[in-house]
């Protein structure tokens, strides 16, 4: 989520309205949800197969002082080492315990029931261990380990991983300039620094042409002293950082994401 402030040529500031902010997620409790498919890059054994991917979901997980309860469901597929012969492997796991990390990291862990797809006995009671490291743009990665089998960590190539660790950031109305040099804006939630963009504009048909302007910006203003030529004018976008990284820089009034070619480090 993004606001847009507009300096002009004689210092006229205008501020643009930003999109509603989003509700809060219930304070003490962490929830994740996860759908999609994912590919291991290391290509790791498991059960006498090489995997290549996955598909995952999820019936929700939560994450809360007073209990831990979701569950999760994978179907590894590969090839078996002895005979190159595709196979998969489905897993349902029920979480028992969970924690989240500083950084935003969520592990979960349980047991669940295992089909390995070869015609051999459903397997009961497996224990799994299940790190999931969501991304600001919904992405991630999801590594595993499952008996005594660490998978690695899948990286997400479809679907979305959604986690109110990392809740879409709002800086809702606040963008504004303070003064003639300073533009500031509030706290948002979850923030451990802003990126701040810039870009230029005149009279013609509009163009996004912004680049990374202040990067990791730890308080909430910053300065600018450049006064545009006469006819001409600077727009602003702020990007929050949180512990999945960079959020969006927002929606156009076309309703696409407004782009960011020239991203922050």
């Amino acid at each position: 989520m993004r606001t847009k402030a507009v300096r002009l040529g004689l210092a006229m500031a205008l501020l643009f309205g930003a999109l509603a902010p989003h509700p809060a997620a219930a304070q003490g409790a962490t929830t994740i949800a996860q759908s999609g498919s994912a590919v291991f890059p290391g290509a790791p054994v498991y059960r006498g197969v090489r995997l290549s991917g996955m598909k995952f979901g999820t019936g929700g997980a939560v994450i809360e002082g007073g209990g831990t309860f979701g569950n999760f469901s994978f179907k590894f597929a590969g090839v078996n080492v002895v005979g190159g012969q595709p196979r998969e492997i489905s897993f349902i796991g029920t979480i028992a315990a969970g924690s989240v990390s500083p950084t935003g990291v969520v592990s979960v862990s349980g047991s669940g029931t295992l089909d390995p797809g070869d015609g051999s006995p459903v397997s009961t009671g497996i224990p799994f261990l299940l790190a999931v490291t969501p991304s600001a743009d919904g992405g991630g990665s999801l590594a595993l380990t499952v008996e005594a089998a660490n998978l690695g960590a899948a990286v997400v190539d479809d679907g979305v991983i959604l986690s109110t660790v990392c809740p879409p950031p709002d800086l809702g109305s606040s963008l504004r300039f303070l003064n003639a040099q300073s533009l500031g804006w509030s706290a948002a939630e979850g923030a451990t620094a802003y990126n701040v963009y810039r870009g230029t504009f005149d009279g013609g048909a509009w163009s996004f042409d912004h680049a990374c302007f202040r990067p990791a910006v730890t308080g909430t203003s910053t300065n600018d002293s450049t006064v545009p030529a006469l006819g001409q004018g600077l727009y602003y976008l702020v990007a929050v950082k949180n512990a999945c990284g960079e959020g969006s820089l927002g929606v156009s009034t076309s309703g696409s994401q407004v782009p960011n070619t020239l991203a922050c480090p």
